[in-house]
């Protein structure tokens, strides 16, 4: 098989109304070559994702490809993309999200003579209510192929913004929890941890869809499923504790990725706001405080700090204030 520059791995579930936007936003209209594999994965749908699916790949039979599996989560559709792509660099994209087309061929080209393990972009934030874009880009002053620990840390990297070089997660055998939400979060974790340098590439490549219903970032999915957090917050509590040998950006933007999963999990507990789960937030809470480097930061966090101030005996009126606060933040975003 041709190794490709870059494959796009596709989570595709119950999409067909996008599932062609997509594809060809990252296709549009300029010939791109063979330098890139596009890699749709479907993960068990029910409607007519499938069918388009096979459509493309019959019209763009040397990029487009089809794995078709059983339903187990965006982070088996990573597991499946991680061993079998065939690109020098892998990066994801939401089968309901979009790449910005025009920025596409130079972006091939600039992987095509990069040596980073790591390759960062802006990233735009579409909002469905009202179709406004927000640019993000809060790393702009990281250089080429710099050593990811020396590198100034400001802000979040989130999935969306990351391109990594295929082997550096193949190679230390990084798997995502399979049936279960926020895998983003533990793809971009390990992305950083087993990246050892790092480049930015100054246009934006993502285009990431807020507000639709039934997002999982929605206050209905947070609900739905809030053990997932739990999930993913307790495995990277678990992970951060082999940190000891790690500094500069790469041991920040570890503890960010794992603080602020911890912290949603106290708010998603709060946003289900039912007395049966105190017992599972109070289990929760001392496996976090039994994490003292990470604790330090999770208890300046004005939710668990007002939880623990209570001793959770106030539960039901401090969730209630604590998910008022939230509902009014994602307001205000979306």
């Amino acid at each position: 098989m041709d190794e490709k520059i870059l494959t796009v791995s596709i989570a595709a579930y119950n999409i067909q109304d996008y599932i062609t936007e997509t594809v060809m936003s990252i296709l549009g209209t300029e010939e791109i070559g063979n330098n890139i594999e596009i890699l749709i994965i479907n993960d068990g749908s029910t409607d007519d994702t499938l069918l388009r699916a096979r459509e493309l790949a019959k019209r763009f039979p040397e990029i487009v490809r089809i794995i078709d599996k059983e339903n187990g989560g965006w982070g088996s559709t990573v597991n499946e993309a991680i061993s079998t792509a065939r690109g020098k660099y892998l990066k994801l994209l939401d089968g309901d999200d979009w790449f910005i087309t025009s920025n596409i061929k130079g972006f091939i080209r600039y992987l095509d003579e990069c040596d980073s393990d790591l390759v960062i972009t802006p990233l735009i934030k579409y909002f469905e209510k009202n179709s406004k874009e927000i640019l993000c880009d809060s790393n702009s002053h990281i250089d080429k192929n710099t050593d990811i620990e020396e590198s100034f840390y400001n802000g979040i990297l989130e999935m969306h913004s990351i391109c990594i070089r295929t082997e550096c997660l193949r190679n230390n055998n990084v798997l995502l929890s399979d049936k279960c939400f926020y895998t983003d979060i533990e793809f971009s974790y390990y992305s950083i941890k087993y990246a050892k340098t790092i480049s930015r590439y100054g246009f934006p490549i993502y285009k990431y869809r807020l507000g639709r219903e039934g997002q999982s970032v929605s206050v209905e999915g947070i609900i739905k499923h809030y053990e997932d957090k739990v999930t993913v917050s307790k495995k990277l509590l678990e992970d951060t504790k082999c940190l000891v040998n790690y500094s500069g950006f790469k041991k920040e933007a570890l503890i960010d990725r794992c603080r602020c999963i911890t912290i949603d999990a106290y708010v998603a507990f709060c946003c289900v706001g039912d007395c049966k789960v105190i017992h599972e937030l109070k289990e929760f809470d001392s496996f976090v405080k039994s994490n003292k480097d990470i604790d330090k930061y999770i208890r300046k966090s004005n939710s668990v700090r007002l939880l623990r101030l209570t001793h959770f005996w106030g539960f039901n009126i401090t969730s209630k204030i604590i998910k008022n606060n939230f509902l009014k933040n994602i307001s205000n975003r979306l």
